[in-house]
């Protein structure tokens, strides 16, 4: 069983603060769909909580608790750089020196793209990659491809990489292991609506 990593709690989220990082745009010509890269450390506001996991606005940021989990059970395929907690007063008094790194976390496993469980791909942009929207196709769960899956327990979509999956094996340790603000959704009951 393969699953999505989800934020599990509404009320303990990050977002990005508003003009404080740097960042760049390119739109596909062909279907529109916008790339964001930025260009430094990108800074975020946590709100709630501190939690070991956020996922918000095509990012996921990730505690130093949440990489010693991964690196401890030797688990590969991602990469990770450095974030800022930005200007948050309120929780300064719950840092301490070994809890208060977070990491911006990129996915770079991958199972090939997005595809319904009869092994069908859905619509892909030809020039960039990206899934095509509005396409009036409602995708009652998703599969993976065998072809393309590098048997990793962390991976994505190539044209959803931003959206962790993560094996039973994977999902057990990091229940195992207490980490805080995961949610599991297996993939072969996610509803993909692009009416």
């Amino acid at each position: 069983m393969y699953y999505f990593l989800i934020p599990k709690y509404k009320r303990r989220y990050g977002m990005l603060p508003y003009d404080v990082n740097d960042y760049t745009t390119e739109i596909c010509d062909k279907c529109g769909s916008i790339l964001v890269k930025y260009s430094n450390t990108i800074s975020f506001i946590i709100k709630g909580e501190l939690c070991d996991y956020y996922m918000f606005d095509n990012l996921i940021f990730v505690s130093s608790r949440f990489l010693e989990v991964l690196n401890k059970y030797n688990i590969r395929n991602y990469s990770f750089k450095d974030a800022n907690v930005y200007n948050n007063k309120e929780l300064e008094r719950l840092f301490s020196d070994d809890k208060k790194n977070y990491y911006e976390l990129q996915v770079v496993g991958r199972c090939g793209f997005l595809q319904n469980l009869n092994n069908k791909i859905l619509p892909v942009c030809s020039a960039c990659g990206e899934r095509i929207h509005n396409t009036g196709i409602i995708t009652n769960g998703l599969s993976i491809s065998n072809d393309y899956y590098d048997d990793s327990d962390l991976f994505a979509f190539s044209n959803l990489k931003t959206m962790p999956i993560v094996t039973e094996r994977l999902k057990n340790i990091l229940v195992n292991n207490h980490l805080t603000n995961i949610a599991f959704s297996p993939i072969n009951n996610y509803i993909i609506d692009d009416r």
